[in-house]
């Protein structure tokens, strides 16, 4: 029962130090010690929300935006180095073609 109640008792601590940092997170500085104090974290927080809930969809639209952008980033880039291949290939054929014809003169 005692051990329950050490538990018990460290689980609450350390959810209280998650609710302190979280504040500090958002940059609320308060002792919550009594009602007054919380009702004004409360009343700060409540805007934070508002706003980041807000800004949800602009970032979710930012995100797909680069998204999309990378993926063709990525196409570009493979097209490039088939294209780079290709070349390299082709000048490694004219070189031989090049070096069998001045051996020839």
């Amino acid at each position: 029962m005692i051990a329950n109640h050490q538990s018990q008792a460290e689980t609450e601590r350390e959810a209280h130090r998650r609710y302190l940092d979280a504040l500090h997170t958002a940059g609320i500085e308060a002792a919550v010690q009594d009602a007054a104090p919380l009702l004004s974290c409360r009343n700060r927080i409540v805007p934070l929300q508002k706003e980041l809930d807000a800004n949800i969809p602009k970032h979710d639209r930012q995100r797909t935006e680069q998204s999309i952008e990378r993926a063709q980033v990525s196409k570009a880039l493979r097209e490039d180095e088939s294209e780079l291949k290709a070349l390299l290939q082709r000048q490694g054929t004219f070189r031989s073609l090049w070096l069998g014809c001045d051996a020839n003169l």
